[in-house]
């Protein structure tokens, strides 16, 4: 478990990662998702 209360480099590290991953795959599905309305209409 990460101690939030302190803000250490391995804080930093973990909640960009989290952040990053999360921003990545939301803009993929909202690109497939865009895509296949494209498509339909």
């Amino acid at each position: 478990m990460y101690d939030l209360r302190w803000p250490t480099a391995s804080n930093f590290v973990y909640l960009f990662a989290a952040s990053g991953i999360s921003l990545v795959s939301g803009l993929w599905v909202f690109n497939r998702f865009d895509g296949d309305l494209a498509e339909e209409l």
